[in-house]
């Protein structure tokens, strides 16, 4: 799963459409701001920003607010849709990702919910489909998958189960067809398939193919013709 990149900072690279209007500011808001050297700076100052960025949709509603303290994002940022539902909370400090972080679909279902400490994945991660459907919860240590991962198809059934450690697999993993039947099962340690058995499945749930893995070498294999209909 990749880093969710800042909103606001790609948002300030869009150069037309909702998000290009001139620089206006009222107090310590602004709606336009410039990144140099990964801090925030309003136009044709040289101090780094501190205060809140505001932006609009053509159609008045907000686009996304976010705060800076002398350039650096600080705090919640939050992001809309043009017809105002939200569409993602990030919490920064001092300019890195920091705390948890939360998007949305149009619909207003939850799509992903994250946690950050400096920039790096920690803690648990999930996801969901447009539909309401979890189809992924797992763990992150420092940036790496770390402990028990479970994907679904968006129809409820399991996809992936398997156990990660260090951002690999590392224990037993299956795997499973849209029907719910499993199609693939294994150990692996450090990444790696491990000695003993690997075995296929066909789409009914019956054993297809086992192979014995031995110093990660095939020393023998089976096949089963068994009808897939």
């Amino acid at each position: 799963m990749n880093k969710l990149i800042p909103i606001a900072l790609a948002v300030l690279m869009v150069s037309g459409g909702a998000y290009a209007a001139e620089q206006q500011s009222q107090g310590d808001t602004v709606n336009y701001v410039q990144i140099r050297h990964g801090l925030a700076y309003q136009v044709n100052h040289q101090e780094p920003f501190t205060g809140t960025l505001l932006q609009k949709f053509d159609n008045g509603q907000n686009a996304i607010q976010a705060n800076f303290v002398k350039g650096k994002e600080t705090g919640i940022e939050t992001a809309w849709y043009s017809n105002g539902q939200v569409s993602s909370k990030v919490h920064y400090q001092g300019g890195q990702l920091n705390g948890q972080t939360q998007t949305w679909y149009d619909n207003g279902q939850m799509a992903k919910q994250a946690n950050y400490t400096s920039d790096q994945l920690n803690g648990q991660y999930q996801e969901w489909a447009y539909n309401g459907q979890k189809i992924a919860d797992m763990s992150y240590q420092k940036g790496k998958v770390d402990g028990k991962v479970t994907l679904w198809y968006d129809n409820g059934e399991k996809r992936f189960a398997g156990e990660f450690k260090d951002g690999e697999k590392n224990g037993v993993v299956d795997r499973f067809y849209p029907n719910g039947k499993k199609s693939f099962e294994a150990k692996y340690v450090k990444g790696k398939l491990a000695d003993g058995k690997v075995t296929g499945f066909n789409s009914q749930g019956q054993k297809a193919v086992e192979v014995t893995l031995k110093d990660h070498k095939v020393v023998s294999q089976q096949e089963w013709m068994n009808s897939d209909s």
